[in-house]
C-alpha cells in the first residue's frame, strides 16, 4: 500500500506543479465511483488550466485516481484527460473530454508462486456536468469509459472545492 500511497502522491504533485497559479485557479475534488467491473470505490481528482490560451477556448485539464473494492481484491485507476468546458448561461456547466489511463488490479490469496496482477495502460472518453457552485463547493456527475482490456464503465459523483 505505500508503493500505492507514493504513487498518487508523486502523480498529484506533478500535476500541481505543472499548473499555473497565476492564470486560473486549480480545484480539487473528491468524488465516490461505481464501476460496471469493480464495484464502488472512492477517488480524488484534480482540474487546472493548460495555460490562458487554452482556458479561454474552454480546455482544462483533469487527473483523477480512483480505488475500487472489488469483491476479488483491489483495483486503482489513474488518469490524465484534456476536457473541454461547453459554454452554458445555465446552472449546469456540461463538459467532455479524452485522455490516458493506468490501472493496476491485484486478486486476494493468491498462491505464492503465480503473478496475480496486472497493470494496464488504455485510453479513456468522458463526460460530465458540474452544478452551480454553493459557496466554494462544486458538486459534478461524470461518467467515463476506459478503453483497454479489461474495459470498464465509471459513474462518478463528488464535490470539487476553490472557485471554479
Amino acid at each position: 500500500m505505500s508503493k500505492l500511497a507514493m504513487a498518487v502522491a508523486g502523480a498529484f504533485l506533478m500535476v500541481g506543479l505543472a499548473a499555473k497559479p497565476a492564470e486560473a485557479q486549480v480545484q480539487f475534488g473528491a468524488n465516490v465511483v461505481w464501476g460496471d467491473d469493480a464495484d464502488f470505490g472512492v477517488g480524488a481528482r484534480v482540474a487546472f488550466p493548460l495555460g490562458k490560451a487554452l482556458k479561454d477556448k474552454g480546455i482544462t485539464a483533469l487527473a483523477t485516481f480512483d480505488y475500487f473494492f472489488p469483491d476479488y481484491g483491489n483495483l486503482w485507476e489513474i488518469t490524465g484527460n484534456g476536457v473541454y468546458n461547453i459554454k452554458s448561461s445555465g446552472s449546469v456547466s456540461p463538459y467532455v473530454g479524452a485522455g490516458v489511463s493506468f490501472a493496476s488490479a491485484s486478486v486476494d490469496g493468491c498462491p505464492t508462486n503465480l503473478d496475480c496482477s496486472s497493470s494496464e495502460v488504455g485510453l479513456n472518453v468522458l463526460g460530465g456536468i458540474k452544478l452551480k457552485a454553493m459557496g466554494s463547493v462544486v458538486p459534478f456527475v461524470e461518467a467515463r469509459f476506459g478503453i483497454r482490456d479489461g474495459s470498464q464503465l465509471a459513474i462518478a459523483a463528488g464535490v470539487y472545492f476553490g472557485k471554479p
